[in-house]
């Protein structure tokens, strides 16, 4: 069974349910959201799809949070909402915080030369704000998978092979868009020189602990060396797991918690994360995308939110303003990409007082597809339209006010496009494009 708890209004409406119970019938209406939230959650463990934990707090307060399955199976450790598990990219969020923090209290500027302080890196033309907007032109960690393999890899030892692997930036600096694993490992090597201290102890002892995040901590490179028991990654029957000697940190290896997720997410809907200035900095620029703090927002910049994946583990925090609510998971069974967006969906959907309701995953986003079957021109039902195209070995992906952005397989029929934080399908004529905000269909022009 899983363990799921209620606070407040909904803890009395469910005793009212339970009273209903006894008493015989229980009208429809009078099922509270988080009731019904809660048996879609135990379902969907029952049946394999989700293995991981959710929590919900409004105003600093936790409203709803709930575990299903194993951290590991093997020892039959089950996953609660204070399991940490690895949370993929959103340690991005954190390494963009702690640069804009030293970009605003004047120890760093974002037009720096990453040569300033970093002497060993290769383009003299690269700026920090290169880097932290990926559009430096670096190779992802494919370019350096023999050294994990031969031991420990720091982000210093990705800085010595960087001149070795990728002698020449994939384009000008500044010019285009490609999501950048390396460039947030090297932001927080700039961070750790900024800030007079190693990243782990900013980021964990600095900025996430303070706000309640005490499971968090900044993986080791060896398993052996965990301070907690490991939260094991599956897909499906298979293991999936992280990378043994993986001790590069800024992109991802972070770990934390469903509930740590939630209360970093919980400071900035009440805007207790960092200082108004910061905050502003973190979610400034124009159209959809990613902005300077690492988080994808709404264009009134009052709610934003980041996904983590790696391997079986997703992740993902979502904060509102305005309704000071967040949103977190954590998993580690592979979760489908259509469950990653919808799942979040219906724990702000019972936050708000609406029946949360899962509907079923287009067949079409797990029916073998090839990415030459998406090329073309997609318009959708405002007007607007996609485009998707081949270029070199790779397929891109065009909306409007957003960068072209790769396209991602994360399954026989989907998609993931990072620039947009979106994922893509083909039903037949039309492409599906699904995010945590919204499912747009278009039809081929």
């Amino acid at each position: 069974m899983a363990s799921w708890r209620l606070r407040g209004r909904s803890l009395g409406l469910f005793l009212l349910c339970l009273l209903a119970l006894a008493a015989g019938s229980v009208p429809a209406a009078a099922e509270d959201p988080f009731v019904r939230l809660a048996r879609i959650v135990d379902r969907l463990g029952a049946e394999g799809e989700f293995s991981g934990a959710v929590v919900v707090m409004r105003d600093g307060e936790e409203i709803f949070a709930q575990g299903v399955g194993f951290a590991d199976r093997a020892a039959l450790r089950r996953l609660t909402p204070d399991t940490p598990s690895d949370t993929g990219s959103i340690a991005k969020s954190v390494t963009g915080t702690l640069v804009l923090g030293h970009a605003a209290a004047g120890r760093l500027s974002l037009d720096d030369p990453v040569v300033r302080w970093l002497p060993g890196f290769p383009h003299r033309e690269t700026r920090l704000g290169h880097l932290l907007a990926h559009r430096a032109g670096l190779p992802d960690y494919d370019a350096f998978a023999d050294l994990f393999a031969a031991g420990p890899v720091t982000n210093a030892d990705l800085l010595k092979a960087l001149p070795l692997r990728a002698p020449a930036p994939a384009f000008p600096p500044g010019s285009r868009f490609a999501y950048c694993n390396l460039c947030l490992d090297l932001l927080a090597e700039v961070v750790a020189r900024a800030g007079g201290a190693p990243f782990p102890a900013q980021a964990i002892d600095g900025l996430l602990r303070p706000l309640g995040a005490t499971s968090a901590f900044v993986r080791p490179a060896r398993f052996a060396d965990w301070p907690v028991p490991r939260t094991i990654g599956y897909r499906g029957t298979e293991i999936g797991d992280a990378l043994e000697n993986d001790g590069t940190h800024g992109a991802s290896n972070i770990i934390a918690s469903a509930r740590d997720l939630a209360r970093w997410a919980d400071a900035w809907a009440r805007g207790r994360a960092v200082p108004p200035e910061i905050a502003r900095a973190a979610t400034a620029g124009t159209g959809p995308g990613i902005l300077p703090g690492q988080w994808y927002c709404n264009p009134a910049r009052t709610s934003c939110h980041y996904s983590g994946h790696h391997e079986g583990f997703d992740a993902l925090a979502w904060w509102d303003r305005e309704a000071r609510l967040a949103v977190a998971f954590v998993a580690n069974g592979g979760t489908a990409p259509w469950l990653t967006h919808r799942l979040p969906r219906l724990l702000r959907d019972a936050a708000d007082g609406r029946m949360p309701v899962l509907e079923p995953e287009p067949a079409a986003c797990r029916t073998r597809t090839a990415p030459a079957a998406l090329a073309g021109r997609w318009r959708f039902a405002d007007g607007s339209a996609a485009w998707i195209w081949r270029q070199d070995e790779a397929a891109l992906l065009a909306l409007p006010g957003a960068p072209a952005s790769r396209l991602y397989p994360v399954g026989d029929g989907s998609w993931y496009v990072p620039g947009v934080d979106a994922h893509v399908c083909r039903d037949g004529d039309r492409l599906l494009l699904f995010s945590l905000r919204e499912d747009r269909i278009g039809l081929r022009d």
